[in-house]
């Protein structure tokens, strides 16, 4: 399904950029107002939050090619995925103030590397643009 495809394309570029939003704040300070806004929206948030999500899930389910089913949207997927989850994780530490080992759990692991996960689920996205039948990509 090309619609699959090209819905992961452009939510893995758009969640990855929000996500390491933080380290291109500091390499292009006139980011920030656009950051800010965007972070600050509570729908926009939990929106591509749940698209990233679900679009990934969908991913792994549905092949954009018969040819190699599962392995060619592997990557994009996780990613997709993970992107997600730290989203949503990001905006809810901001807007809450409860600590549990699942919240440490998060901070330690996942939400630690935001601006990696970030980098590397926007490029994915890039780069599953330009070579969308490459194994693992």
């Amino acid at each position: 399904m090309y619609q699959v495809y090209l819905l992961t394309v452009i939510i893995n570029i758009f969640g990855g950029i929000l996500l390491a939003s933080g380290f291109f704040k500091e390499k292009f300070p006139s980011l920030e107002e656009l950051e800010k806004f965007l972070t600050d929206n509570k729908a926009y948030v939990t929106m591509l939050s749940l698209a990233l999500l679900i679009i990934g899930v969908l991913k792994l389910i549905i092949p954009a090619s018969p040819a190699a089913s599962v392995a060619q949207d592997l990557v994009p997927a996780l990613l997709a995925i993970i992107c997600g989850i730290s989203l949503f994780y990001g905006y809810y530490k901001k807007v809450s103030d409860i600590d549990s080992g699942t919240t440490s759990f998060m901070d330690k692991y996942v939400y630690r590397y935001r601006d990696i996960i970030g980098i590397l689920t926007a490029l994915s996205g890039l780069v599953h643009f330009i070579l969308p039948r490459m194994i693992l990509l």
